[in-house]
């Protein structure tokens, strides 16, 4: 996935993705397999349509931003959001997390720690810095225990590594409900 995109997924059609410019706009769409980016994660025909189509969605869904460089961690939280009915981005690198968080608003964050170019405690001190990003849930996903344990203020909750789908998606359901 080169810079100028982002990756979001709304429904759970493992067939298409929808792939973002900067500006959040729907820059392209593919089948899946045309994809030559593993890094790509699919969203739904509907979702198509209605960007397609200008569909205006009254409810719209709440947004989690996963930024996480595992891709195997990284499916397994995506999953376990869709399941809570959120929409979802996913992001592999701390650099692109931080452009990518000075337009977004997401609802919940999942945050690791260790990330190529930028890492995640540079991350989380932005977000807790950035006025606009205060409503935003911070979770922490990380195997380091040490670093976890020193920044644990900043974050909303930490989960330490590995991590189970029926953890981030029952956590992610209590802090729905806690917002609501």
């Amino acid at each position: 996935m080169n810079e100028e995109t982002t990756s979001v997924v709304t429904g759970n059609d493992m067939n298409n993705s929808v792939i973002l410019n900067k500006e959040n706009e729907i820059a392209s769409t593919h089948e899946i397999h045309d994809l030559h980016d593993d890094d790509t994660i699919p969203a739904t025909n509907s979702d198509k349509e209605n960007a397609d189509n200008g569909a205006d969605d009254t409810k719209q869904k709440p947004l989690a931003l996963i930024v996480e460089d595992d891709a195997d961690a990284a499916f397994i939280a995506r999953r376990a959001m869709m399941e809570n009915d959120y929409d979802v981005i996913v992001i592999h690198r701390g650099d692109e997390a931080l452009e990518a968080l000075k337009t977004l608003r997401p609802d919940v964050i999942l945050l690791d720690l260790h990330l190529p170019v930028v890492g995640g405690v540079e991350i989380l001190r932005f977000i807790r810095n950035e006025d606009e990003l205060q409503d935003a849930s911070v979770i922490l996903v990380t195997a380091d225990h040490a670093t976890a344990d020193m920044i644990e203020n900043l974050a909303d909750m930490v989960l330490l590594k590995p991590v189970m789908y029926t953890q981030i998606r029952d956590l992610v359901k209590r802090i729905m409900k806690h917002k609501i």
